[in-house]
């Protein structure tokens, strides 16, 4: 790509004094690499990469060679060696362009590596640094510790001498005390003790893996030692697998290393199989990928001797740790009588493995499978705890006619001795005993002998669940809830791993989302707590619990939430443990002990008797409204005494004004639905119609058929038929009764409401201005259910999307909300109601500075239309209460007589003519522009002398901040276009603008480059901002799109903050006898799109003139009065034309 003139004027002078030194081929160090993560530098291994770090002094082309030379035969020593290889820039390790190369091998120890180049490219030279990168060809290490040496040299760089890249080192010695640390103990320390295989740079990062959590994480600077290496204070456990040891001095190849771990570093062990512990250690960084350790060059990865053993578990033969019955449909799988769909039974072999053809033996202390027949269970053998299949084992199973006795034979594969696994067992199972009671198993296998039967579960009965006060009030919040019950399943605290029980609740709002206290327990110890929705509680275990033991759970505040159900309802809890191998249809990942336990109270609304009426709504956006005509009516009921079967009546009947039509025919067609939150339901078979009283006041709906019960919530649409609002604002008051149920008390069901009062605090209401607080003043019109999520509507984007702060409320709460945005005019506040917001609630929504929601006004006219609306039903019309426009804002600009406009801002100014002015300093980018003035002239023989009354731009510049004095653009208007032939431009050359750039300052520059065509860019990097120059086309939404014959012509500008054009523009105030004149005084016009950042980072005089700050004396002095025969000789230039006299 060829480069911009001015850049390379740049680069030329940035090189200018650079003295060439002699050749030198200097080598660094190299770094072998495995992608597989294991040891790339232990004695014996073959390493899959190698990287050879070297820099030169004079520059390489294509067909120049590269020798390395080493001291040791990495290479095959037979045949002839043709590795791949690549040259990479160090230390991105990016592929130098334009450069390939291919290499050859000679020598059996010395070996020389020759890379020749091609390509087209060129390496540069000046101490540049560059890596070889070998892919092929690797042969295995030395099998004893050894030093490798390197020198090299290419074409016009002479030889290094040796020096010492890496050591092939022996594996390091660790040592873990005790060497066999047990459930609930914490190791006293962890010794590495090994040879550094690979140089390090200070500021780099070594890290050690362990594949067992060793670590508490999260710790920095504290419980290390070390010998050998300089680390700084900031070593930290990242994860309790990982530690992460910034090198703080260059830590060379061959050092003798010693690092000591300990407490507080060390983590206790929780439960684990027995298992050795495998560390890895390595240097971290971006060019390494590898499939185990991203980014981690493996220097070793060696087992230690130590070994975890559970608490308890026997040293040998076959040991039954669990086992976990399953439902998929999330039924309880452990109640006295149920069947589960699924069998897990965890085991280990302690003393042998097995293969195909061994077996294994399971006795269980009650029936578990088929009893009739000959049971052939469907099993698969699982890793545990992680569920995932075992490659390459497949088995098949036989149960005994009592159904106690599993017999699984392996056909495949093979199991390793101490390894946990698990039998799926998902056919032939049966019912659980009728009572409660431990299932014991005892087993043995193919070389394990029988160690003993396990309690692996317990069969259990309903849970005792108490709430506190039982029977509460919709919206209450309940003291206290208790759940106490029997543990069926074993959990393990199971070390890297917290174990997670959940409890779940049929009903929403029983606990208060996003809370992480408020629970404790008995008989398990609980390590935190949190509830990621209202019917969800997720408790993390910080120890085992063992099946039988009794558990306690009880939760308080702030862990339970208000209540807002609203109809008598009867919660239903389900309770169990989450393990990734489980899945069912109600609650993924959770294997259920019971489910569908009561004893939890009923919720009731207060005072709720007879014929129950809860709320109202109109259909439609803002039929909520004073004097609105209405589509549509819901009234959301309930039947308390009696169900109503076909024939039954429910009457209407409006208090407060005229409800209904009274020439409405006769059995209408009305609907009844199932009525919630968020959907509406039609009620199955059922069909209704209605009748209105001669006076309009009373509606008679009669059902035809269907049932409505007790205690069910159902809405009443009545489609049509509905008379307008009265002008006033006050509530709908009504009264029903229904057949079998008594009249209810009487219920303002919503409020005729006036249009919501907008009051904005700003200084002004224009693009790039920030406004201090919006606030909306309005009556709720509609009942709103703790919960419900309100929306804020509005149609241009003047909140910033995902903020939750700066809005508060008086008469409505909210527990949380948060702004988006969709594009367009999608855009809102979701605002989720903490309490019941009744009809005709006076609410305030405050929403105000400092908080980031509020943003500079974007550069968009127009109104700005807000909404309200309520949670999404399947006909949002019922949720719209209003919808209101609040302002009109507008773009900020410069004119050209000159003039500045802001909105409803305007100021003629005067500057001296053709002096170079501030006109506005952004942090990243400064405006100066000068001015011309018009001539006396004559109309229709009457003469204007003297000094013209106008100006008009003629020259802008544009300077970087950062580099005001070296750098600018200077952009002019043509002058002459009167007498210019356009047929005589070359195409694409610019006909209204002189467009320089130039180095150096703007009254003396050292170097300028003229841009003459559209084609012409404007780099980037030149002024830190995106330049582009257009033409204005005909069908572009503006008045005037060309100058007489020419297309205007524009320089589009977008900076970090702020974003603007400058664009040619005739004089057309001239037109008619004096259309010449528009020709003549051709000028610039300066307009802002965006600002991006506070108008208080903003200063200069524009700033100033529009209002936004207050004006200096300079600012003061420039304001332009104009005197009353200025006006009326302004007047008349704007109005001659052909048809003026004046």
């Amino acid at each position: 790509m060829e480069q911009h003139p001015l850049l390379a004027a740049c680069a030329l002078a940035l090189l200018l004094g650079v003295r060439q030194v002699a050749g030198q081929f200097t080598t660094n160090t190299a770094y072998l690499h495995k992608l597989d993560g294991s040891s790339s530098y232990i004695t014996g291994v073959t390493p899959d990469e190698l990287y050879v770090l070297f820099a030169i002094n004079n520059g390489m082309y294509p067909s120049n060679t590269i020798d390395l030379v080493f001291s040791e035969a990495l290479f095959p020593t037979t045949g002839t060696p043709t590795p791949t290889v690549a040259v990479l820039n160090w230390p991105s390790a990016t592929a130098v362009s334009g450069i390939t190369a291919t290499s050859t091998v000679t020598g059996t120890g010395p070996q020389t590596l020759q890379l020749t180049l091609a390509g087209s490219g060129v390496m540069s030279g000046g101490g540049t640094q560059y890596a070889v990168k070998v892919t092929s060809d690797l042969q295995a290490l030395p099998g004893a510790a050894t030093a490798v040496t390197i020198r090299g040299r290419s074409t016009g760089n002479g030889y290094s001498p040796y020096i010492t890249v890496f050591n092939v080192v022996s594996a390091p010695t660790i040592t873990l005390t005790p060497s066999s640390p047990t459930t609930g103990s914490t190791p006293t320390q962890l010794r590495l003790a090994f040879t550094q295989a690979a140089k390090r740079f200070a500021a780099s990062n070594l890290v050690l893996n362990c594949n067992f959590p060793l670590f508490v994480q999260g710790l920095s600077g504290t419980g290390i030692s070390y010998t050998g290496v300089t680390l700084d204070n900031t070593y930290t456990s990242t994860s309790a697998y990982k530690l992460t040891l910034p090198v703080s001095v260059d830590l060379p190849t061959g050092t003798s290393v010693t690092i000591e771990i300990g407490p507080p570093l060390l983590a206790e062990i929780f439960f684990a199989w027995r298992t050795s512990v495998v560390c890895t250690y390595g240097g971290e960084s971006t060019i390494y990928t590898n499939s185990a350790l991203t980014n981690v060059n493996a220097e070793w990865d060696q087992e230690s001797v130590a070994t975890f053993a559970v608490s308890g578990h026997p040293a040998s033969g076959f040991y039954v740790h669990a086992a976990y019955p399953h439902r998929t449909d999330g039924g309880s799988a452990y109640a006295a009588g149920a069947t589960p769909q699924e069998l897990f039974i965890v085991f280990l072999c302690l003393s042998a493995g097995l293969s195909s053809g061994n077996s294994i033996t399971l006795t269980s202390s009650v029936a578990l499978f088929t009893t009739s027949g000959s049971p052939t269970p469907t099993v698969e053998i699982r890793s545990w705890p992680s569920g995932s299949a075992v490659a390459g084992v497949t088995a098949t199973s036989s149960a005994s006619s009592s159904g106690t006795v599993l017999t699984v034979s392996l056909t495949g594969g093979t199991l390793s001795v101490q390894t946990p696994y698990a039998i799926r067992v998902t056919s032939e199972l049966i019912a659980l005993p009728g009572a409660a009671a431990a299932v014991t198993i005892d087993g043995q296998a193919t070389g394990n002998s029988a160690s003993g039967a396990t309690t692996v579960f317990n069969v259990v009965g309903a849970p005792t669940i108490t709430l506190t006060p039982t029977n509460p009030l919709s919206g209450s919040t309940p003291t206290q809830l208790q759940i106490a019950f029997t543990q069926a399943s074993r959990l393990d605290r199971i070390s890297g791993r917290s174990t997670k029980v959940q409890i779940y609740s049929d009903t929403d709002h029983v606990f208060a989302t996003g809370n992480t206290a408020g629970v404790s327990a008995t008989g398990m110890t609980v390590l935190s707590c949190s509830a990621s929705s209202a019917q969800l509680l997720s408790i993390l275990l910080n120890a085992g619990v063992a099946p039988g033991d009794s558990v306690t759970i009880t939760i308080t505040s702030p862990m339970l939430a208000k209540l807002s159900v609203v109809w008598p309802t009867t919660v239903l809890m389900t309770y169990g443990s989450v393990q990734s191998d489980y899945t069912n249809s109600a609650l993924t990942n959770m294997n259920t002990e019971w489910a569908g336990a009561s004893g939890f109270g009923r919720i009731y609304v207060p005072g709720q008797t007879g014929f129950y009426i809860h709320a109202g709504f109109t259909g439609a956006s803002d039929q909520h409204l004073a004097s609105s005509s209405i589509s549509e009516l819901l009234i959301v009921f309930m039947l308390f005494d009696a169900a109503m079967t076909a024939g039954g009546q429910i009457t209407i009947t409006a208090r407060s004004q005229i409800m209904f039509d009274s020439s409405a025919p006769n059995d209408f067609v009305v609907t009844l639905h199932n009525w919630d939150i968020a959907t509406l339901t039609a009620v199955s078979g059922t069909g209704a119609t209605a009748r209105i009283n001669s006076v309009g006041n009373v509606l008679t709906v009669t059902l035809n058929s269907g049932t409505l019960l007790t205690e069910v919530a159902y809405a009443l649409k009545v489609p049509a038929h509905i008379k307008d609002r009265a002008s006033y604002q006050e509530p709908m008051r009504i009264v029903g009764e229904s057949t079998g149920n008594a009249a209810s008390q009487e219920t303002g069901i919503f409020w005729n409401i006036h249009p919501p009062t907008i009051t904005v605090t700003s200084p002004d209401l224009n693009a790039g201005t920030q406004p201090w607080r919006i606030e909306f003043s309005f009556v709720s019109a509609c009942r709103r259910e703790a919960g419900e999520v309100i929306d804020l509507t509005y149609d241009q984007l003047v909140l910033a999307s995902g903020q939750s702060t700066g809005v508060t409320s008086t008469g409505a709460t909210f527990s949380s909300y948060l702004s988006y945005s969709s594009g367009g005019t999608s855009n809102g506040i979701l605002l989720t109601l903490a309490d019941a917001l009744p009809a005709g609630t006076a609410v305030t929504i405050r929403i105000s500075r400092p908080f980031p929601i509020l943003p500079v006004l974007p550069a968009l006219t127009g109104d700005v239309v807000f909404g309200w609306r309520g949670s999404g039903w399947v006909s949002p019309g019922y949720n719209t209460e209003w919808s209101n426009r609040a302002w009109t804002h507008v773009v900020p600009m410069a004119g050209s007589d000159p003039v500045a406009r802001f909105g409803n801002v305007v100021r003629h100014f005067e500057l001296p003519p053709k002096v170079l002015t501030p006109l506005l300093i952004a942090p990243d980018l400064e405006i100066h522009g000068s001015v011309f003035e018009g001539r006396s002239f004559e109309v229709h023989g009457a003469a204007f002398e003297g000094k013209s009354p106008e100006q008009w731009f003629d020259r802008i510049v544009i300077m970087s901040s950062e580099h005001s004095e070296s750098r600018f653009l200077d952009i002019r208007v043509k002058t002459g276009l009167c007498e210019l032939n356009r047929s005589k431009l070359a195409r694409g050359q610019l006909a209204t603008l002189d467009i320089t750039l130039g180095l150096g300052t703007v009254e003396s520059p050292n170097t300028v480059f003229k841009h003459e065509k559209f084609t012409d860019s404007i780099p980037f990097g030149f002024l830190g901002a995106h330049a582009f120059i257009r033409h204005v086309k005909r069908h572009h939404n503006l008045q005037f799109a060309s100058i007489g014959g020419f297309p205007r012509e524009c320089v589009d500008l977008a900076a970090p903050s702020l974003h603007f054009y400058v664009c040619s523009s005739p004089a057309a105030e001239y037109y008619g006898d004096l259309r010449n004149l528009s020709l003549e005084y051709v000028h610039l016009d300066l307009v802002f799109v965006e600002f991006k950042t506070s108008f208080e980072h903003i200063r200069g005089l524009l700033p100033e003139l529009w209002g936004l700050h207050a004006m200096s004396e300079s600012t003061t002095a420039v304001l332009k009065v104009e005197s009353t025969q200025q006006k009326v000789e302004s007047t008349c230039r704007r109005k001659v034309g052909s048809s003026c006299a004046q």
